[in-house]
């Protein structure tokens, strides 16, 4: 990565982070998603529904 290191940034703690962390972070992140998701479409759901 060169000199190109910030104390203290976001990637310098990420880089310190182990793999499993890593994989534990990106999946809570999926499922935050999905469950956003899942609610956006449920609510258009009963939208159409009230106004069709």
């Amino acid at each position: 990565m060169g000199g190109f290191r910030e104390p203290g940034g976001f990637f310098d703690f990420f880089s310190e982070v182990p793999v499993f962390f890593r994989l534990f972070i990106g999946a809570i992140f999926l499922v935050v998603i999905s469950v956003f998701a899942y609610v956006i479409i449920k609510g258009l759901r009963i939208f159409a529904d009230v106004y069709s």
